[in-house]
Formats: structure tokens, C-alpha cells, sequence
């Protein structure tokens, strides 16, 4: 929920030592740290839109797939 806020105070040109304490005024201990706030904030700054991972390389974060939870079903069936 920060990363709302922080976009929000960034949208209206708020810096980010000032967006801080607003937030951390408005969230309390459900707050980032400040070293996450500067980072969101920086990602804002520079044209980010959203909150929600962005995709990377590597593996996937999950091997859930309706594949493998059949074949430990399996398994657990034996």
C-alpha cells in the first residue's frame, strides 16, 4: 500500500525526504523503510506505472502448475 501512496506523492511533484513522513504518518508501522520508500519513489520518478512485479530472467518465482500438483498427487496416492 505505500507504493500507492509513494506514486500518488510522486505524481504531485513531492520529493522524497517530504513523501516519508507523510507516509509514515498516514501507514505507521505498516510503512516501508525509508530506503524502500527512495527506491519506489525513484521507480515512479523515472515513468514506473505499477506496483506488481515486472518480469525478469531466470526461473520462475513458482513451479506451481496444474501438471506437477497432479503428479505429487499421484505420488502421495501410492
Amino acid at each position: 500500500m505505500t507504493t500507492d501512496g509513494d506514486q500518488v506523492l510522486c505524481e504531485t511533484g513531492e520529493k522524497c525526504c517530504g513523501t516519508i513522513p507523510m507516509l509514515k504518518k498516514a501507514l505507521g508501522v505498516d510503512c516501508l523503510s525509508d530506503r524502500q520508500i527512495f527506491r519506489w519513489h525513484k521507480a515512479f520518478a523515472e515513468g514506473r506505472e505499477g506496483v506488481n512485479d515486472e518480469n525478469r530472467a531466470g526461473r520462475p518465482s513458482t513451479s506451481s502448475s496444474d501438471d506437477n500438483v497432479k503428479r505429487l498427487r499421484d505420488l502421495w496416492s501410492l
